[in-house]
């Protein structure tokens, strides 16, 4: 590979190089979810949906001014927070890895009232008590809560007084990163709202035999539009069983099945209710607790597993518990966990 590297012309590539015309429904990248355990799946996520994210960002967001760029490059938002700053001709600030971890991501900032934040819940709370301890005062000007359920936390409303313009954002990868979206919350707001489909985006909230329900009743939230995903690469099983048939569009168009709950309000807004399954996001990352219940039953001397998400400390964490195949006098032995999680491995 370096030899033919090194074999490159290094004048800058032309069109005239193309193998083939560039269309929209080529790819344009590839970002892997829900790979916590078990095999990662790889999401194709063409041009065209590309296109019309940053086209709407562009159109409801002109205003937007310098964004702070900490996300990393395996989450989706970074697509968003990257591109979409870029083509408005806004700064990106870069916040080094580090500074996350230990918990000095003010200290990077500059002090202005200009900023763009885009993050998740875990990220804001981070954030909030990082404000308390520092001395430095940072005002944003918009901040778009992406990636996790958005929850109006004592600990973060501190945070959110100071900012002019807050925005939630709802959408899983395979709908390239944004779906709908809701501006500023407010106290009369009992049930997270994620508001209205962004442009040539549809949402369907439907039954399980598939019809659309009521305006005020529960369903499962369907994706269609411009910004689906091409399917899962090298994964035609699981793209048929989550990308399907639109009954609602024209012949040969394809809805995706998200396995989130939703419902519509008389006021023409979304509410998140959850999920269908047993599926969880932890730090804007989806895990599926059934896999790594899987992989745990698989150690040796391991009978049974459960995984299920604990506030610990005032912090997510995920939590397994498992017992013996046989019994012992060992009453609790502690694994050390990953850096992402707490895991307390039990025996009865």
């Amino acid at each position: 590979m370096s030899a033919a590297l090194a074999d490159q012309e290094t004048a800058r590539i032309s069109n005239a190089e193309r193998v083939a015309p560039l269309r929209p429904d080529h790819l344009a990248y590839v970002i892997y979810t829900s790979g916590s355990t078990g095999r990662p799946k790889g999401v194709g996520m063409p041009h065209c949906g590309l296109g019309n994210l940053l086209s709407w960002h562009m159109g409801e967001h002109p205003e937007q001014k310098d964004t702070i760029y900490r996300t990393p490059v395996g989450f989706d938002v970074g697509v968003q927070e990257l591109w979409s700053t870029l083509l408005l001709g806004a700064r990106l600030i870069i916040v080094p890895h580090d500074a996350q971890k230990n918990m000095t991501v003010l200290d990077h900032l500059p002090q202005t009232t200009e900023l763009t934040l885009l993050a998740p819940q875990s990220v804001l709370e981070m954030l909030a008590e990082e404000a308390v301890h520092s001395d430095k005062t940072v005002r944003f000007a918009q901040i778009i809560q992406c990636g996790e359920a958005f929850r109006l936390t004592n600990s973060i409303r501190p945070l959110l007084s100071q900012t002019s313009s807050l925005l939630n954002h709802y959408g899983p990868t395979e709908s390239h990163v944004v779906t709908s979206y809701k501006a500023r919350m407010t106290p009369c707001d009992k049930i997270l709202p994620i508001g209205s489909p962004i442009w040539n985006t549809q949402v369907h909230v439907l039954s399980g035999s598939l019809q659309i329900v009521p305006v005020g009743v529960w369903g499962e939230m369907y994706i269609s539009g411009a910004g689906l995903a091409r399917g899962y690469v090298g994964r035609s099983d699981l793209t048929s069983e989550r990308f399907i048939a639109c009954p609602f569009g024209a012949a040969g168009s394809r809805m995706y099945r998200t396995g989130d709950l939703g419902r519509w309000r008389s006021d023409g807004v979304l509410e998140f209710g959850g999920r269908s399954d047993d599926q969880v996001k932890l730090r804007g990352f989806r895990i599926e607790p059934g896999e790594i219940e899987a992989a745990l039953e698989r150690l040796e001397g391991v009978g049974q597993a459960a995984v299920v998400v604990r506030e610990i400390a005032g912090e997510a964490r995920l939590v397994g518990y498992v017992t013996p195949r046989e019994r012992s006098n060992t009453s609790m032995q502690t694994v050390r966990p990953p850096s992402w999680s707490l895991l307390y491995y039990a025996r009865v």
